[in-house]
């Protein structure tokens, strides 16, 4: 038997879960768990206190945001001190650790989804077997990994895809690209937000894709639009600084609001290009796969829309047929963290 510890370390929460493994079967040890990473000054006093009166676990999978360099892995959203997968085998006992970069853990885990976890754009498009798969996923960043066939089983490589350069097609997207660079080199400046596009020259996918950004579309519509300003509406906007994501998708897919409409249609159209670059770029016939918290909560949404459709077949034709082979995803579960890391355990025990 086998006794494995799986956490997804989050910025807000850290959730743990302990299971056995024992003749390829899955038992729950401790059912899972989320604790507060802000109570907690350092990593390892939260395994030891989900661990407290549990037994020890042989083998350890964290998923963690942040850069993860050989044994060493530093923690971008808690402000604790980078931790080593020495010092938790040291301390909490755990003879086998390994380090997996939430995204990458998030790309294991598309491969354990179920049907209804998913809307698939052309449902009769089957993945051909052992073939790379893509996962992109607009969240907070833009999560960027793909999958290839090891003999045995998919090995994740996690990317920095997000930041590549944003290439507008149209001059109102060209006019919101010089607004996001202006806005960064801006705060930059000033040593406010944004210091980790520090020097850029260009605006990014993550910038305008994901919502570390993407909610500047809303106050650019109201510079370019003022005539279609809701008072109501922008005082809300204005008054809900950790909000404002949702709020835009919200009334925009609704059509309670036209600045959030265009705002919501133009971020559609700039995911539709860039899901069908990264689908010209790796033909990934065993499946693409749409993650992320700004797509899960609106993945019905997605589905229909013709603009995200038109932008995403906006390729040549030998690139649009490749489209249409590969089996594009839209997954509307937001636990893929979590799948990934027993997947990933499941793939050290050489369990299927």
């Amino acid at each position: 038997m086998s006794i494995v510890l799986v956490a997804d370390i989050g910025g807000t929460n850290s959730r743990f879960e302990l299971l056995s493994f024992e003749n390829g079967e899955c038992t729950v040890l401790k059912p899972l768990e989320s604790i507060s990473s802000h109570s907690f000054e350092e990593f390892i006093p939260v395994i030891k206190a989900f661990l407290a009166g549990q037994p020890t676990p042989s083998i350890g999978v964290f998923a963690i945001a942040g850069p993860i360099k050989g044994n060493s892995v530093t923690f971008v959203n808690t402000g604790w001190p980078p931790c080593t997968t020495d010092a938790i085998t040291n301390e909490v006992g755990i003879e086998k650790v390994v380090f997996l970069n939430d995204f990458q853990a998030a790309g294991y885990g598309v491969l354990d989804l179920k049907p209804d976890q998913v809307i698939q754009l052309i449902p009769e498009v089957r993945p051909v077997e052992h073939s790379p798969v893509v996962v992109i996923g607009p969240g907070t960043g833009l999560g960027f990994c793909f999958l290839t066939w090891n003999g045995r089983h998919y090995d994740a490589w996690g990317t920095e895809g997000g930041h590549s350069d944003f290439g507008p097609k149209t001059e109102l997207q060209w006019k919101f690209s010089m607004y996001m660079l202006e806005r960064v080199r801006g705060a930059c400046q000033k040593g406010e937000e944004y210091p980790q596009f520090e020097g850029v020259q260009a605006a990014n996918q993550e910038l305008v894709l994901a919502g570390v950004g993407a909610y500047n579309l809303y106050p650019f519509m109201r510079r370019e639009f003022p005539e279609l300003i809701n008072e109501e509406f922008d005082r809300l906007f204005e008054s809900s600084p950790g909000e404002r994501m949702k709020l835009i998708m919200e009334y925009g897919f609704s059509g309670r609001d036209q600045l959030c409409q265009k705002s919501v249609e133009m971020w559609l159209q700039m995911l539709g290009y860039e899901c069908g670059n990264a689908i010209a770029k790796a033909l990934p016939y065993g499946g693409f796969y749409l993650i992320g918290g700004l797509v899960t909560r609106n993945a019905e949404n997605i589905a229909r829309s013709q603009i995200f459709k038109e932008a995403l077949y906006a390729k040549p034709p030998h690139i649009r047929a490749a489209i249409n082979s590969c089996p594009f995803f839209i997954v509307n579960h937001e636990d893929c963290g979590m799948l990934g890391v027993k997947k990933y355990a499941k793939n050290l025990l050489n369990i299927a």
